[in-house]
């Protein structure tokens, strides 16, 4: 079977490697290449003249008659058709036939497929392994996220008995000399007027107002106490919270009981987070209430309230270990006197006052300090060239832990 090409040479079919048949409309075979006669085991001559049917198993006559050839007829061509052919020996042999129309005849191409089915089951089967093991390595991503959060709770849990441990020493401090401090205070009174029965009433007077301050300092020492534990005791839920709106409810309410109306306030914008709405209200309320108690005579109060969102490391306490949530940072920063450099962790801890001539038990910033912990965040003050800045580090989801 030979093959023009152009008008200078040509190509004999006999070398192609697929099977090429020609047939006229009534399905007869007009020539055929050598290929198909070895894929199907005949002669040319066996071929030539026979009808296609020949060659062809039942459901491929059937298909043929009723797709290949009105496909062809129609398009004048046919493409990717597969097929199955029949051997002289009544084999099955699966092909992809091509077909295009030439004048009267029909010149069909066809190509063994006989790996075909062996290729899609190994596909298969190489799908198969992959998804097992795109399973397995989910299962182990899975176990691995698990064992993260185990982690980052051990470590969080390690952070809180620390915490606990410290409050444990501060508060044995603060019942051995605070507490006691006042109650000794009140016996050498009681001591004196016991001792002296001929006091005048002057004296009288004054010892009772003494006691009456000691009594004073006493409850609101145990209060302040009962405060302070009263945060891990608390079991409000945990709600969305618009930052801003606290912050500028708690400035109103503050600077209307200061009854000090100079005072201003600028506040950008700031994300909701999840947190424990009293809480958070308390700790603005202790921040911008020291702002008002600390501020300068010479200038009027301003506040200035920023907030920036990142990535933070949730692991404090393990080294080399890295898992990232979203925090938010919220700077509050005023005008007022500020306080030493020194004194940077100092003012976080219970009943610590740098200022004595200001009203207070020093119990306000500790906690504030123990209602961000709970948050899962941290605190921390800088005080210099006139302006003080107080820090908050918070999760934006506390579910994220």
């Amino acid at each position: 079977m030979i093959v023009e090409v152009a008008t200078t040479a040509t190509i004999n079919t006999d070398t192609l490697p697929c099977g090429i048949v020609c047939i006229n409309d009534d399905g007869k075979i007009i020539s055929v290449n050598s290929y198909i006669c070895w894929l199907l085991g005949y002669s040319k001559n066996e071929l030539e003249e026979a009808q296609v049917e020949m060659m062809l198993t039942v459901s491929a006559r059937i298909f043929y008659q009723t797709h290949f050839y009105p496909l062809v007829k129609l398009h004048n061509k046919a493409e990717e058709v597969f097929f199955s052919l029949r051997s002289k020996d009544g084999d099955h042999v699966p092909v992809i036939g091509y077909a295009n129309r030439s004048g009267d005849y029909i010149c069909c191409v066809f190509v063994p497929v006989r790996q075909r089915r062996k290729y899609e089951e190994e596909i298969l089967q190489a799908k198969k392994v992959a998804e097992a093991a795109v399973e397995k390595n989910d299962a182990l991503i899975a176990l691995k996220d698990q064992a993260e959060l185990q982690l980052a709770e051990s470590e969080r849990q390690l952070s809180l008995l620390r915490r606990f441990n410290q409050e444990y020493v501060e508060l044995n401090r603060i019942i051995s000399h605070d507490l006691h401090e006042p109650i000794r205070k009140l016996m050498v009174h009681i001591d004196i007027l016991l001792a002296d029965k001929g006091s005048n009433q002057e004296k009288l007077e004054a010892s009772f107002r003494k006691m009456m301050q000691f009594c004073n300092r006493l409850r609101h020492l145990t209060i302040s106490l009962q405060q302070y534990v009263a945060v891990d005791l608390i079991t409000e839920p945990l709600t969305t919270i618009d930052l801003k709106t606290i912050v500028e409810k708690v400035f109103d309410v503050v600077a209307n009981e200061e009854r000090y109306p100079e005072a201003v306030i600028d506040i950008d914008e700031m994300p909701e987070i999840e947190g424990y709405h009293s809480q958070l209200e308390r700790l603005f309320s202790e921040i911008i209430s020291n702002s008002f108690k600390f501020r300068r005579e010479d200038l009027p109060l301003k506040i200035t309230v920023s907030s920036t969102e990142f990535s933070n490391n949730i692991y404090k306490e393990l080294k080399d270990k890295y898992r990232y949530i979203s925090f938010v940072r919220i700077d509050v920063e005023d005008n007022g006197s500020g306080f030493p450099a020194e004194y940077d962790q100092y003012i976080f801890e219970l009943f610590k006052r740098i200022r004595l001539d200001k009203e207070g038990a020093g119990f306000g910033l500790a906690l504030c300090k123990k209602i961000v912990e709970r948050h899962k965040g941290s605190i921390s003050a800088k005080s210099s060239n006139g302006k003080t800045i107080f820090s908050i580090l918070l999760p934006v989801k506390q579910s994220s832990f």
